[in-house]
């Protein structure tokens, strides 16, 4: 299980990075959003964690990218966003988004939602 975490502030990568790993599920990382785009075409992940505001493309925009590319169109987001208002929640379905959640988040529901789209892979 791969993880894609697009995510423009370096503590939230961090925090999702480490609470994903401790729960066995491999994670790469980007702030940049034309980044991601490569990434996702070269590793094509098992999951997209999405921040709505990039430094140099919106999340809405690449959601919707990878929503159209018939390759892609099945790997599922989860827009996580600091702009928690109806609004932002419309948009990011109206992209293609599979879950939204508001930051900051909260220990279970984060993990609860991240498994309905992949499993944790335990390591003896």
């Amino acid at each position: 299980m791969n993880v894609l975490i697009v995510e423009d502030s370096r503590t939230c990568r961090k925090l999702f990075r480490d609470l994903l790993d401790a729960y066995g599920i491999e994670t790469r990382s980007t702030s940049s959003g034309v980044q991601a785009m490569q990434m996702i075409k070269d590793e094509r992940p098992d999951l997209i964690l999405m921040d709505m505001d990039l430094p140099d493309t919106s999340g809405i925009a690449l959601t919707r990218w990878v929503k159209t590319e018939d390759e892609l169109a099945a790997v599922p987001i989860i827009v996580i966003t600091a702009a928690d208002t109806a609004e932002s929640e419309r948009l990011a379905r109206a992209a293609g988004c599979d879950d939204y959640m508001a930051k900051p988040i909260s220990l279970v529901p984060f993990i609860t939602t991240v498994k309905k789209y992949v499993q944790p892979v335990y390591h003896a």
